[in-house]
């Protein structure tokens, strides 16, 4: 019958086989230190704008290379980046060459949207392009842009010497 040894520290070991006639064979067998991945590290971006563009980007350390990447979206890929990912939790699994594995979680957090806080709009007078409009704005990323119409997109968000007439607030943000 086979004799199996179970947790067997790395070695060099010499193993021989005897049958009941007294026949042996003897064969030398080494069992190697090889940990698996040891440490594995994981950065992961923010959605912008309710759009699923998170990234997550993994750095392993330990293991025997090449290594297979996956999260429950994408399996087994060769690159530890995964890209066009929605706000959520996200567990990575690595293995590496000889089927060791390591897991660890990460989150991609949603950006908040932009909150346009208040409008001021002064009116103009009688006699011409003296209008002003004020814009603020919370849960904002910076630089933050502002633009009215076609006209060209701004840092500052008072515009003056309006005209009446309507006009389209366009504001963008880091994100």
């Amino acid at each position: 019958p086979p004799n199996t040894y179970l947790n067997v520290g790395a070695g060099t070991y010499t193993i021989t086989v005897t049958d009941v006639s007294g026949c042996s064979v003897t064969q030398v067998a080494t069992i190697l230190n090889n940990p698996g991945p040891t440490n594995l590290s994981l950065a992961a971006t923010t959605t912008s704008c309710g759009n699923s563009n998170g990234v997550i980007m993994a750095t392993i350390t330990g293991g025997t290379s090449p290594y297979l990447y996956s999260i429950p979206t994408a399996l087994n890929q060769s690159i530890g980046t995964f890209n066009n990912l929605a706000s959520g939790s996200y567990d990575m699994t690595v293995t590496d060459a000889n089927g060791c594995q390591i897991i660890r979680n990460t989150s991609i957090a949603a950006s908040q949207a932009i909150v346009l806080s208040s409008l001021l709009i002064d009116s103009t007078s009688c006699i011409g392009n003296d209008g002003k409009i004020t814009v603020n704005v919370s849960n904002a990323s910076p630089p933050i842009r502002y633009a009215l119409g076609s006209t060209v997109q701004i840092d500052n968000p008072i515009f003056n010497n309006l005209g009446s007439g309507n006009y389209n607030l366009s504001i963008t943000d880091g994100n």
